[in-house]
């Protein structure tokens, strides 16, 4: 069965799906910089604002969990060790071999999984998103992933 109805429920972007250890995601309240940010954007932290995360970022810090304008203050999902975030693919997915080591693309409020894509190598694929068709090449499926490249990691890091 296509995923065209299923589709139509998806969460734009890209969202928590669940934690490796059963508890929830870890939160940080972040401040939107100069361009308004969509629940569901990957965001990067710079100089202590969030903005988009785009296809060149080489590392990303979490995904929004809210809508923000410039200047807000919203919650972020970070890309922690223990964060599986879903998100839909750019293209189909009855290729996907995982893991996969891939990259991100689109822009605000439509961002994807660029399947195949390994400039940036972000995040990793862990498996494809059970009843979706695989094989649909208009509205392709989605895949659980986590980010690996993250700033939220090493800020950790670098505070410890």
């Amino acid at each position: 069965m296509a995923n065209t109805v299923k589709a139509k429920s998806w969460l734009p972007g890209f969202s928590v799906a669940y934690t490796l250890t059963g508890a929830p995601p870890v939160i940080e309240w972040c401040t939107v910089g100069a361009t308004a940010l969509k629940k569901g954007d990957s965001v990067i932290m710079g100089t202590n604002v969030m903005t988009i995360g785009l296809s060149n970022s080489p590392l990303l810090y979490g995904v929004c969990l809210a809508d923000g304008a410039i200047g807000a203050l919203i919650p972020i999902a970070v890309a922690d060790v223990n964060t599986v975030f879903v998100g839909q693919a750019d293209a189909v997915t009855s290729g996907v071999t995982t893991p996969d080591i891939c990259d991100i693309k689109g822009a605000t409020g439509a961002q994807l999984v660029d399947i195949g894509a390994s400039t940036e190598k972000v995040i990793n694929i862990l498996s494809v998103v059970p009843g979706d068709d695989t094989s649909d090449d208009t509205d392709h499926g989605r895949v659980y992933f986590q980010i690996i490249r993250s700033q939220f990691d090493n800020r950790v890091d670098a505070e410890a």
